[in-house]
């Protein structure tokens, strides 16, 4: 699929439409992409919980926060599009219900043709783009893009200065970032389980409040899981 129009998603649950032009100064857009695959109900409230906490805890920091958040099982769904931090409203056991497979590709794609697509129609930009993804298991699922589209982009996106955090369990999350594409990535591995995915959270708070501060991207490896 072509990188350069984002498809209506007819899935939407909470507010999708952007809030803001993203110009201000010290301002960065956050992309979220959340695994809601059946294989995260195990751990669906620390999943909530550590999305939450990192909501807040970057929205605390100086500077400005506009997040999207795309969540994933078969299909990608955006449940919100570049709205202001302190209008994140917590997600609830009824907004994250994990179940069904794993399309991650058309997730990190969806997310970022959107992503693009916002950008493309602003006169200013950001000071920084950051592409969270967090995944418990490997692609199973895809049909809108190939690995190969999906490399492409990310690396194009990584020519314009984005930053990539990619957290993966169950895998082997360097070689799996890398044949995404991420050459400039922060790479975690956590295990997928309530003290691994608090884990991954503190990684993905430490690189990006580093690239925030020092708007410089980061390629680094960490192995977060349990010994």
């Amino acid at each position: 699929m072509h990188l350069g129009v984002v498809p209506t998603d007819e899935r939407l649950n909470m507010r999708n439409e952007p809030t803001h032009d993203g110009g201000d100064a010290d301002s960065t857009l956050v992309t979220f992409i959340l695994d809601e695959s059946g294989s995260m109900g195990s751990i669906a409230d620390e999943a909530r919980t550590g999305f939450n906490g990192f909501v807040k805890e970057q929205t605390a920091q100086s500077g400005k926060t506009w997040w999207t958040l795309t969540t994933f099982n078969n299909t990608p769904r955006t449940r919100f599009a570049v709205i202001p931090g302190a209008e994140v409203r917590p997600l609830t056991d009824h907004d994250y219900q994990p179940n069904g497979m794993t399309a991650l590709l058309d997730a990190v794609g969806h997310g970022i043709r959107k992503t693009r697509r916002f950008l493309d129609t602003q006169p200013s930009q950001p000071d920084g783009v950051l592409f969270v993804v967090l995944t418990d298991g490997m692609e199973n699922a895809s049909h809108r893009y190939t690995r190969r589209e999906v490399a492409a982009a990310i690396s194009d996106a990584e020519e314009h200065g984005w930053q990539f955090i990619y957290l993966g369990a169950n895998q082997d999350s360097w070689t799996v970032a890398r044949d995404l594409g991420m050459t400039r990535a922060a790479v975690v591995d956590w295990s997928a389980d309530e003290e691994g995915i608090g884990r991954a959270m503190e990684e993905v708070a430490l690189s990006a409040a580093r690239y925030r501060l020092l708007r410089v991207q980061q390629e680094s490896y960490t192995d977060r899981r349990d010994r």
